[in-house]
């Protein structure tokens, strides 16, 4: 049933964007104060 694929992998996709927007906001940040 391809049905049991899609909820697995809609959350993958859903935590990897997250993921994604919480290392732009720390590369933005650190951009911004460079050490």
């Amino acid at each position: 049933n391809p049905n049991n694929a899609i909820p697995p992998l809609h959350g993958a996709l859903l935590k990897n964007e997250q993921d994604v927007m919480m290392f732009e906001r720390l590369a933005f940040m650190a951009r911004r104060n460079p050490s």
